[in-house]
């Protein structure tokens, strides 16, 4: 059985490397991500699991892979842009389709695309490939927090409505291949 002196001595030594843990976290001796500079070991540890996760999920080249491979020509088709819905309220429309078929064809102009909307839907001529190649040019500025660019791409326009426009235009062009027989 412990006494009590034994228990303090022992609540003692716990108390101390805990101080002494915490101490070594905040001194700024652990390798920066600049070489040669120092930070602390949360600004360390943060980093360190942000280049695990981030680097694991970067699959930027291999879509652009796929699309290489895929070589979509020529493109000239008419896409339908669906309204973005409250996800509580389906019957609620919080944005509607003419403005977000109006954002696409801002982008997609701006990008070098012949484009026009009409209402709810979407008309685009150009090359399939480089369409794609550009929304994919324009989600890895956003991946790397780069909104700045996007915006400066777009005339000023907002950098998540700009990539929200592609998205829009890259499945409502996934659906019109769908419907069309072109899976592949």
């Amino acid at each position: 059985m412990l006494t009590q002196k034994q228990y303090r001595s022992r609540a003692k030594a716990l108390l101390g490397s805990f101080v002494a843990v915490l101490v070594l976290i905040f001194l700024p001796i652990y390798p920066d991500l600049q070489p040669g500079k120092r930070t602390d070991g949360l600004t360390f540890m943060d980093n360190f699991f942000n280049s695990l996760s981030k680097y694991s999920s970067d699959f930027m080249e291999d879509q652009r892979d796929k699309v290489r491979k895929a070589a979509p020509g020529a493109l000239d088709a008419a896409l339908t842009i669906k309204p973005l819905k409250d996800a509580k309220d389906k019957n609620k429309t919080l944005i509607p389709a003419e403005t977000l078929a109006a954002d696409a064809a801002r982008v997609l102009t701006a990008a070098g695309f012949e484009a026009t909307a009409e209402g709810a839907s979407l008309k685009v001529k150009g090359d399939c490939g480089k369409l794609l190649e550009s929304a994919i040019a324009d989600a890895e500025l956003m991946y790397k927090n780069d909104g700045a660019a996007i915006s400066a791409k777009y005339a000023g326009m907002n950098e998540r409505a700009a990539v929200f426009a592609w998205y829009n235009t890259v499945t409502a062009l996934a659906a019109n291949f769908k419907k069309s027989g072109q899976t592949a």
